[in-house]
This record gives C-alpha cells, sequence and structure tokens, in this order.
C-alpha cells in the first residue's frame, strides 16, 4: 500500500481519505493527514525543544473514536500552540485509544499554519475494512 491519505477537495471544507493496514495506523495516518492540510508539510524540520503529551480519548464507537481523537489533537494544538508530528499509539480498541504524540511549539518551528482548521465534523464520516482487508477511512474538516 503506497499511500497513507489523499486530500478531499470539499466546498468551503477540506476532507481526507486516509488509509492503513491496521487501525492503529489508520488513526495514525489520520493523524499525520491533519497535520500536513495544517502546515502543508509532512515534518516540521528541525523542530526544538520536542516533547510529548499523553492522550487517551473514549468514544461509543469506531467513528466517534476517530472524531474524538483528531479533535483532542486539534484542541492541543490550539491551546498549547504546538505542531504534531509522531504518533505512538499504546491501546486502540473500538471505544478507546491511549497514545503519546509528539512535536515542538509552533514558535520554535520552520512550519507554519498554511490551513487554520477550526472543528473535526461528523459530515461523510466513515471508518471501514475494504475488500482488500485494509482500513479506510473518510473525514472533512470544518476550515
Amino acid at each position: 500500500m503506497g499511500k497513507n491519505y489523499e486530500i478531499i477537495e470539499h466546498t468551503a471544507d477540506i476532507g481526507l481519505n486516509i488509509f492503513g493496514k491496521t487501525k492503529q495506523e489508520l488513526f495514525q495516518n489520520a493523524a499525520r493527514g491533519m497535520f500536513f492540510l495544517i502546515t502543508g508539510s509532512f515534518i516540521c524540520p528541525e523542530q526544538k525543544n520536542r516533547q510529548y503529551w499523553t492522550v487517551e480519548c473514549e468514544a461509543s464507537n469506531i467513528d466517534d473514536l476517530l472524531v474524538s481523537w483528531l479533535s483532542e489533537l486539534l484542541y492541543i494544538h490550539h491551546t498549547d500552540f504546538v505542531f504534531f508530528d509522531d504518533f505512538i499509539i499504546n491501546s486502540l480498541t473500538r471505544q478507546l485509544i491511549q497514545a503519546e504524540v509528539w512535536g515542538g511549539k509552533m514558535k520554535d518551528s520552520s512550519c507554519e499554519i498554511e490551513k487554520e482548521i477550526k472543528a473535526v465534523t461528523y459530515h461523510r464520516l466513515r471508518v471501514f475494512k475494504n475488500d482488500q482487508g485494509l482500513w479506510e477511512a473518510n473525514i472533512i474538516f470544518d476550515i
């Protein structure tokens, strides 16, 4: 499998089709894709003073968990002024994710905000296993 995600153009918003061999990889790629949309870069080079945050989210199902996961990362991005570029998932079920996310403060980064994501939406949300047994998701972001 060659691609982790692809950008979906949407009227006044933007979205991602996300791919993964496992649920963990799908959730990692969703986070990577969201920060790619924000920064326009795969990794922010020369991030100084890197640190990690512990993230735990619960939800009633896998679709809601993906929204909760990305919303929590977006909340930390907005409140702690960080760009994340590494996502280590320690535990993932259909209703719970526990992870460590690594990144650096925006003021110490050579990256800049290219697109401001306001929210993760439920519009066209779908998490599923495809015919080849790989995980896929579709998600739209409010910009």
